[in-house]
């Protein structure tokens, strides 16, 4: 089956030899590869401080307990990964369910969305398009797509980068902490320390990873030009709020029907689908969210699909 994600990381002799040798020396974590990661973001985003985690997962957790947010009510959007459902509930607070902009697909910033109720606002930046504060409420950043993103570390009180697989930096897994406080520094590091390390490898990936994105971006937003001329029937794009790294590109498809049939065609051809996201909740409050999950499609933008792509685009065609 062709792979909706694959991270691509080209690692030489070279890299291998390193790779085996920070195995030999003893230091899987805590080491020089996670001090130049957190120090390539500091200097590259002028941000006061990073801190290297396990995965944004629990960053975002560490967010929500070194700030001391408890038994608050956070706002957040239903369009996101479940990640920040788990930080929420994991450190005894309360999801309220925000809905989407039609055509950002971010935060719907209006009054009757729930912001009002909201004690604290959760931003995050949709498939790598930048969310900006819109509120006086304290925020915290769910950047797991942010990397690149030019405001990034200097929106909220906390905002959190994830390096899984389908991001545009990966270590296999992986998560750095930015803030700019600094009484947040000693507690943040000592939750990392106790139960969030970073792995020297993953961190040796994410700067191999680094030091490939300009070139991967260029291959990226080559292949996107490419579905946009290939694909002739009706479809809309995300709008960009500003700046987007394009972490993931998806269109809306006219209607439900088409989407679902394009679904089981890349299926009968071997191609995986990707409808995300599944929303966290569903309700009437919600149009937004359920109007733009019932037609979205996201495709794959690694390098390897360039060859695939007419194909793809003749499946999208015949819907």
């Amino acid at each position: 089956m062709i792979p909706f994600s694959k991270p691509e990381i080209k690692l030489t002799t070279s890299d291998m030899k390193k790779i085996q040798k920070s195995i030999n020396s003893g230091w899987f974590c805590k080491g020089q590869y996670v001090k130049k990661l957190e120090n390539h973001f500091k200097e590259k985003f002028n941000v006061k401080y990073a801190v290297a985690c396990s995965n944004c997962t629990s960053g975002l957790i560490i967010a929500f307990k070194v700030l001391g947010i408890k038994n608050k009510f956070i706002g957040v959007q239903s369009f996101t990964w479940p990640s920040i459902k788990l930080a929420i509930e994991y450190s005894q607070n309360f999801p309220i369910w925000l809905d989407i902009d039609k055509e950002t697909w971010l935060i719907k910033d209006k009054k009757n969305n729930g912001i009002d109720l909201s004690d604290i606002i959760v931003l995050t930046d949709t498939f790598g398009n930048e969310s900006n504060s819109f509120t006086k409420k304290p925020i915290i950043v769910d950047a797991a797509h942010g990397y690149g993103l030019p405001n990034l570390g200097h929106r909220g009180l906390i905002e959190v980068v994830s390096f899984s697989l389908t991001k545009v930096i990966t270590g296999g897994q992986g998560g750095i902490i930015l803030f700019n406080d600094d009484n947040l520094y000693e507690n943040i590091q000592e939750f990392v320390d106790l139960s969030a390390k970073m792995m020297e490898i993953s961190a040796y990936l994410c700067l191999k990873s680094i030091s490939e994105y300009e070139l991967k971006q260029k291959s990226k937003l080559n292949i996107i030009k490419q579905y946009r001329d290939f694909i002739k029937i009706p479809f809309k794009e995300q709008k960009i709020n500003g700046f987007t790294n394009y972490s993931v590109f998806s269109i809306l498809l006219e209607s439900k029907k088409v989407r679902d049939k394009i679904v089981q065609k890349f299926i009968k051809n071997n191609i995986e689908p990707k409808t995300y996201y599944s929303p966290l909740i569903m309700n009437s409050n919600l149009i937004n969210t359920e109007w733009v999950f019932n037609r979205i499609l996201s495709l794959p933008i690694y390098s390897e699909i360039e060859k695939e792509i007419e194909k793809i685009c003749k499946l999208i065609n015949e819907a």
